[in-house]
């Protein structure tokens, strides 16, 4: 059994050093993930690390570093060592079963170096107490973390695809002789052989376009299997919504606006579905299984409770609709885009199409700032530091495809006012992670 040696010593003080940028120059010019395709059946790939950043913790007689890569993964054993993880998606063959290989490393090594453990996230409602989690364990063993340089997840399925994540783990280390052990260069080559295998894809459907993009940014070696012979279906919207005759006659100004915009549409009431979580589940399952042009987004209208509801699924504990959007292999990835309009009268759904036409048929032109101006609301009182590391994530990604956006950051009280300030200076994009009453806010 592994012993946890849990300290809380509230007198200790840790001290932080400034963060350093360590660079590797000879991979300065390359990408992170390079690939070479031999069919679906064979893919190699190179992992080039540029760097990564380093900063010092002084804790008690102790230094430790803690070493991060902005935009990528992480290890989260809480007690072991807290170092980055690259992952990349990849398109394999329908069926088989998948293996990778090291064919190359280079690597650096650095030692006397003591690497900080991974904390639990904390929440600023907790006491300010200096709580360190360390695997005491571990850290006197002569285990090496992580064990593995390369791994493999199961196969999963991602609406038109076969895929497989890849993980690399260039940051290796060694407690007992404080070596930390970094790949800098690193070439794999992920196979896929014979029959069967884990989530194997039978079914062969025309493709959609509306995922295309999806693909690309996340797929490493999707270009290697685009095509512009493809055939793609029509775009296809589906709406599910209560059996309510008012309803469908408000939800009918929407569903014109969505055939002037080029969308097959389908609408479809509780009715025609049944109004049971399983009832509109199988419905989508056999419209994705059966539809010449399958859903791609779907949009339940009506609440999740309430005279106007649409039952909401629950993956992990937690509710919500991504339940009704993993229709193909067992696996979490959403085969069709899922939204829901909240609504818990037929005035709120009128109010709320108003709103979309507003936007999208007569948009406010005369002053347009605001179209790069976004809200970034985190609560960490009950909901943990990870509201505010959400909306950082957030923030890092929409600079990515935009560096002009500027940004209202609301994380401490009072979190109402602030909120209201913001909306109505104007904002395009408004995001809040939280607790349930959203702190106030209406």
């Amino acid at each position: 059994m592994k012993r946890f040696i849990i300290f809380i010593l509230v007198s200790l003080i840790i001290y932080s050093l400034a963060a350093e940028r360590i660079e590797f120059e000879n991979n300065a010019d390359k990408q992170l993930f390079q690939y070479d395709s031999f069919g679906l059946a064979s893919t190699s790939v190179n992992f080039n690390l540029d760097g990564f950043t380093t900063e010092t913790i002084q804790r008690g007689e102790d230094e430790y570093e803690i070493l991060t890569y902005e935009g990528e993964g992480e290890f989260i054993d809480i007690g072991k060592p807290a170092l980055p993880r690259f992952s990349r998606l990849l398109v394999i063959p329908n069926q088989g079963e998948v293996t990778v290989d090291i064919v190359y490393t280079e690597t650096e090594i650095v030692d006397n170096i003591l690497i900080y453990p991974r904390q639990n996230l904390k929440s600023e409602s907790q006491s300010n107490t200096d709580g360190f989690i360390i695997d005491e364990s571990f850290y006197s063993s002569g285990e090496i973390y992580p064990g593995l340089l390369a791994e493999l997840d199961t196969p999963a399925i991602f609406r038109d695809h076969r895929v497989v994540n890849l993980t690399i783990n260039p940051f290796r280390y060694d407690p007992q002789n404080r070596q930390l052990t970094i790949v800098k260069n690193i070439e794999v080559v992920v196979n896929t052989s014979g029959q069967g295998g884990v989530n194997t894809k039978s079914s062969i459907s025309l493709k959609s376009r509306i995922f295309e993009p999806i693909y690309q940014s996340l797929i490493l070696n999707y270009d290697n299997i685009s095509s512009r012979d493809e055939d793609f279906q029509q775009p296809n919207y589906l709406f599910i919504y209560p059996n309510n005759s008012t309803i469908e006659n408000d939800l009918q100004y929407l569903i014109d606006w969505k055939h002037q915009k080029g969308f097959k549409v389908v609408a479809a009431s509780t009715a025609e579905t049944g109004s049971s979580l399983s009832q509109i589940k199988n419905y989508l399952q056999n419209a994705y299984n059966n539809w010449e042009d399958r859903p791609e987004f779907v949009c339940l209208v009506g609440d999740a409770e309430g005279s106007y509801n649409i039952p909401t699924g629950s993956m992990d504990g937690g509710p919500g609709d991504q339940y009704y959007a993993t229709l193909e292999g067992n696996d979490i990835l959403a085969d069709i885009i899922i939204g829901r309009i909240s609504i818990s009268s037929p005035y709120d759904l009128q109010t709320i199409i108003a709103k979309i036409f507003s936007y999208e048929k007569t948009p406010y032109v005369a002053e347009t700032n605001w179209y790069t101006n976004a809200l970034l609301t985190g609560d960490p009182s009950s909901s943990g530091q990870s509201t505010i590391t959400t909306c950082l994530a957030i923030k890092d990604d929409i600079l990515d495809h935009n560096p002009d956006y500027t940004f209202d950051e609301v994380y401490n009280s009072p979190f109402s006012s602030q909120m209201n300030n913001s909306l109505t200076g104007g904002v395009s994009y408004f995001t809040y992670r939280g607790y349930i009453g959203m702190s106030g806010w209406s």
